[in-house]
């Protein structure tokens, strides 16, 4: 709940007042200051809570408008022109209520940073050093003997450790290339179905390779109708290569 004005000329908050005036869109001489008080008394009646801040803003202003009224009111006398002009109330008002404005601001960001700071734990002091006391807390254990029972443990570890065996592996590609030369002498045949050979995909490569070597003697013959198509393979009919029996082939 903030302190609110309410005047024939304006309803609102106490600080939109003030700015008000400042622009001269708010007259002063329409601005009952013994009603604003009332207003205030009356606002602090019902929230109960005495804001201090909120108090020593309001006396401030408060003064401030008192003055510029008596000002007004009183009569101004004639200077002489080499003594300075008096300075106008209004300005002076206007440059006290932007000090209020900054101040005002600047307090809200303080407000903002002191939440963000309550957050925020630092280490205000160094740790101080500790000091290494054994006390043996596993009875009557020592360290010579926590050593030996990790060592053992470790030990025991490393021994279930699976160890594999790594195998040399072979590639039989002369058989490879008579199996594929046996299945085409029945009939001509798409690659894919010669890869019922394999049983893994070294297995498909070791068949490629086959099939590739088979066409560089001109055994095979290969077809391929177009790109990543189906790839047809047939015998040949000579030892030497031919760019037709590796017909678009991609």
């Amino acid at each position: 709940m903030t302190y609110q004005v309410q005047l024939p000329v304006y309803q609102g908050p106490f600080e939109l007042l003030l700015d008000l005036i400042k622009r001269e869109e708010v007259s002063i001489w329409d601005i009952p200051i013994a009603r604003i008080t009332d207003q205030y008394l009356e606002y602090l009646s019902v929230v109960k809570v005495l804001d201090l801040h909120l108090a020593a803003d309001f006396l401030v202003m408060a003064a401030t408008l008192i003055q510029l009224k008596a000002r007004s009111l009183l009569p101004r006398p004639k200077s002489d022109a080499e003594e300075p002009a008096e300075p106008d109330p209004r300005e002076e008002l206007a440059l006290r209520l932007l000090d209020y404005r900054r101040f005002y601001l600047a307090s809200l960001r303080l407000g903002e940073l002191l939440v963000e700071a309550g957050r925020r734990f630092p280490r205000e002091a160094p740790c101080p050093k500790l000091q290494v006391h054994y006390t043996r807390p596993v009875g009557s254990a020592t360290p010579e003997l926590l050593c030996r029972l990790a060592a053992d443990v470790l030990a025991a570890y490393r021994e279930r450790q699976e160890v594999k065996e790594l195998r040399r592996i072979s590639i039989d590609l002369p058989g490879r290339m008579r199996a594929v030369l046996s299945s085409l002498a029945k009939e001509p045949k798409q690659f894919a179905d010669l890869l019922v050979y394999g049983r893994s995909r070294l297995d498909y490569v070791v068949t490629l390779l086959a099939v590739l070597e088979l066409a560089r003697k001109g055994k095979v013959k290969v077809r391929q109708d177009r790109p990543f198509g189906v790839i047809e393979l047939s015998l040949g009919s000579g030892d030497e290569p031919d760019a037709r029996r590796t017909e678009g082939l991609h």
